[in-house]
């Protein structure tokens, strides 16, 4: 099935919003970590005594895949899921447990939007946050 660009966006964002919120109470966090999506930007100080995540897509290619009269296009891309864990709050098992909630929302394809090779990798601390990244390619018809 075909759709547009924007609709895929707004299904790779349900898919991963939709299995985050159905999973992320099992970690027993004692806050929500804040989600921040692209393009929504807000003023307010990010809170060191909770862990964020920055939610990015990136298209990395869009050839033509019919010849037809209306012809159809494959978009190639993959999404990023950076997450910062708050020094003060942070433990190992809740890093292992939330970025596997985050990948494994890649593990499987949506009606429209076919995900692969989903991943999770620890990045090199900063001065105030732990970080990791989740990372998983997919592929739609436009």
């Amino acid at each position: 099935m075909s759709i547009t660009d924007a609709q895929a966006i707004d299904i790779i964002q349900d898919d991963f919003l939709t299995y985050w919120n159905a999973n992320i109470a099992s970690v027993g966090l004692d806050h929500t970590p804040v989600l921040h999506w692209p393009n929504v930007e807000t003023d307010d100080q990010l809170d060191t005594n909770k862990h964020h995540l920055r939610f990015k897509i990136e298209v990395l290619d869009q050839p033509q895949t019919t010849l037809a009269l209306n012809p159809c296009y494959t978009t190639f891309g993959f999404l990023t899921i950076q997450f910062f864990f708050s020094r003060v709050k942070y433990t190992q098992v809740d890093d292992v447990a939330m970025r596997t909630i985050a990948r494994d929302a890649f593990r499987n394809a949506s009606n429209s939007v076919w995900y692969r090779n989903a991943r999770s990798t620890a990045l090199n601390p900063e001065e105030i946050w732990y970080r990791a990244k989740v990372v998983a390619d997919f592929v739609y018809d436009t």
